[in-house]
């Protein structure tokens, strides 16, 4: 049987499948954006551009943009033990539809809205963003010479605004997707000296980029979760890797946890500028953790068009395994790139001074 896992995200209700499945309404619901809560877990549901139902854990930046396939695949997984595959979560998903047994979105009463922003948000958003000012990037660690670089000039804006009679300024990138601009992921540092990050647009389906020659072919695209991590990485390399200031390489970030709509689209990015060989033109930096040895793994995956495994249940252990023998990876020292960036700083400032100012942390 030919399972169509686009048009199951798209016609099963996912509210309703949560709500049939022990959920409730949270506080702060609504029409538009229904958020569900089973007691530990809090969801939001949304749909992506291509209209499926997608939900996001409000406590947890690594549930963004999931869909009802990754919920009934880890709901199995969890009380039965084992993980079943796509297609045999697929199957089962099917046949529910094709008997009734649970709500198409057509017959549902809760009509869910885009995760996407109204067009004429995007332009008035578009236009508040302005050329990077402040002192954000260099708190971080970046240099002036990566930021003024062919490959990260003018990727970092700066947004100002008010709220409640107070101004705000932001560091910000913009999302993009094969239609054009979707939205920005911002940073700033609070008062207290923490420091904040959010999304506003869609995520699910766009990505955040470095600069590229568009008049020469892509020699290698480096793929991480953070366009930070990215400039770190670029700062830590581009003095020893002759080739980071010579080819014309592409940075990609996910600004995230990585959905299949960002996995798409990177797939039509390496088609589109003609990546033949992944293993040897396409490297991924994602941080030295379980999370980021996931992202990488199902990337890879996807991208060389092999099955894809149950990896949420995967150990540590084996994901450390696996992750060991992936050939086109570069792990940080440290917990990301940025880290690794920082501490490298710290040395630098010890050795120059000789005592022991630190950047912010």
């Amino acid at each position: 049987m030919k399972i169509d896992f686009n048009q199951l995200k798209c016609d099963i209700s996912l509210v309703d499948f949560l709500l049939n499945d022990g959920w409730r309404f949270a506080p702060g619901t609504s029409p538009a954006a229904p958020k569900l809560t089973d007691g530990s877990r809090t969801f939001v549901i949304k749909k992506n551009t291509a209209g499926q139902y997608t939900y996001w854990d409000v406590h947890s930046s690594d549930v963004r943009g999931k869909t009802i396939i990754d919920y009934l695949q880890e709901k199995i997984t969890r009380e039965s033990g084992s993980s079943p595959s796509i297609y045999q979560v697929g199957s089962i998903l099917q046949k529910y539809l094709s008997d009734g047994i649970i709500v198409s979105s057509s017959q549902s009463q809760y009509k869910v809205q885009s995760s996407s922003l109204d067009p004429s948000f995007l332009l008035s958003l578009m236009r508040e963003l302005k050329p990077y000012t402040g002192d954000f990037l260099q708190r971080r660690g970046i240099s002036r010479d990566t930021l003024d670089s062919h490959v990260f000039r003018d990727v970092f804006t700066t947004r100002e605004y008010y709220h409640n009679g107070i101004k705000f300024t932001n560091t910000c990138v913009r999302l993009i997707s094969d239609q054009g601009f979707q939205g920005i992921s911002q940073r700033s540092y609070k008062p207290d000296g923490s420091s904040y990050k959010g999304i506003m647009g869609n995520k699910y389906g766009s990505i955040a980029v470095s600069k590229i020659d568009k008049t020469r072919p892509i020699n290698h695209i480096y793929i991480g979760e953070s366009i930070l991590d990215c400039a770190a990485h670029f700062d830590i390399h581009r003095l020893t890797d002759p080739s980071l200031s010579q080819d014309n390489i592409l940075y990609i970030s996910t600004e995230g946890n990585i959905t299949t709509g960002q996995m798409e689209l990177i797939k039509k990015v390496t088609e589109h500028y003609q990546i033949e060989n992944i293993e040897k033109q396409v490297t991924y930096i994602f941080d030295n953790d379980s999370a980021g040895y996931r992202y990488a793994i199902k990337l890879n995956n996807f991208l060389l068009g092999k099955e894809f495994e149950a990896i949420d249940s995967l150990s540590d252990e084996s994901l450390k395994s696996i992750i060991s023998q992936l050939p086109n990876k570069q792990l940080a020292k440290l917990s990301d790139w940025n880290d690794d960036l920082m501490a490298m700083r710290r040395e630098q400032s010890c050795s120059k001074c000789g005592d022991n100012t630190l950047l912010v942390p």
